[in-house]
């Protein structure tokens, strides 16, 4: 569909980074461990990396495959009640080595706050907190060299660059890494008109960048963080049959799907390279049950 309209599609594999600690996730994570390390030097102290999570988070899940892997301990404070098993992202968290802490949905909504922090390590002791997502400054840092790369990819062509948002940490990243004559579309997974908007100023403003030839579009959320209607999935199947590149449905499966469909709205011009960022999250579909027996194929 795609070529019948003179546009080229280029999926950026982030997804293939690492099995567990693999897309945005990578880079986001590398910001915080480069302030955690520099924490551990001047305090001559190791504490848990504590972070937060739903129930299905793969910053929760990379969290803790970081934790493994670089011998450093980990927390995960979680959204909602226990549960018994624990479902397979939390399995693998807890048998990487992570502690998981359990805090009710009214209790979560503060986990901005530092009172919430504190009331935390009581229980768990001193943390180094990483927030929600792997966001903030820190996670924007750690996606600057990954719009560097975008970037020199697309130097000199007629092309954009695409990627979901979820806190707009990553694209952020990008932005400030990447040339600002280059296009980048980012798709919103939630619904809210406009809720990165403030932020990402804020942010440019920082960095004495503007929001020029950057555009979210609002109008793919497909009902919301979360949400899977039947035709993302029945999309999310046809597309992974005809190009083998698996999708997540919080993510990226809404993203390819609102490429395909602005490009049959003829949003971009014939000629244009669009170049879609896969940001991994795949052991998230471990949670929907449509896509459990295709994920067991990867």
């Amino acid at each position: 569909m795609l070529a019948k309209r003179g546009l080229s599609l280029v999926v950026k594999r982030e997804d293939q980074l690492d099995a567990n600690i693999s897309g945005n996730k990578f880079y986001k994570l590398w910001g915080h461990l480069q302030a955690y390390k520099q924490f551990c030097f001047e305090s001559r102290t190791k504490p848990p990396l504590a972070t937060f999570g739903g129930a299905y988070s793969n910053h929760i899940h990379a969290t803790a495959a970081a934790g493994k892997l670089l011998g450093i301990p980990t927390v995960g404070v979680i959204r909602g009640e226990r549960t018994t098993p624990l479902n397979p992202s939390l399995q693998d968290a807890e048998e990487m080595g992570m502690r998981l802490e359990f805090v009710s949905r009214s209790d979560y909504q503060n986990r901005h706050e530092l009172f919430f922090q504190d009331t935390l390590e009581s229980r768990l002791g001193k943390c180094f907190w990483v927030p929600e997502g792997g966001s903030g400054s820190q996670g924007i840092t750690g996606c600057i060299g990954l719009g560097r790369v975008l970037g020199e990819y697309l130097q000199g062509k007629n092309g954009v660059v695409c990627m979901a948002c979820g806190t707009a940490t990553t694209l952020a990243g990008v932005r400030i890494g990447m040339a600002e004559e280059i296009p980048l579309l980012g798709v919103s997974a939630l619904k809210g008109e406009g809720m990165f908007d403030a932020y990402l100023s804020s942010v440019f403003a920082q960095h004495g960048l503007s929001s020029t030839n950057l555009i979210i579009n609002y109008g793919y959320h497909c009902g919301g963080y979360a949400k899977f209607p039947q035709y993302l999935m029945n999309f999310m199947r046809d597309f992974e049959t005809s190009t083998g590149v698996l999708l997540d449905p919080v993510y990226t499966g809404k993203l390819m799907w609102a490429i395909c469909q602005l490009a049959e709205q003829d949003y971009w011009k014939e000629g244009t390279k669009i170049v879609a960022l896969h940001s991994g999250g795949l052991q998230g579909r471990r949670g929907v049950p449509q896509l459990e027996q295709r994920m067991s194929d990867v």
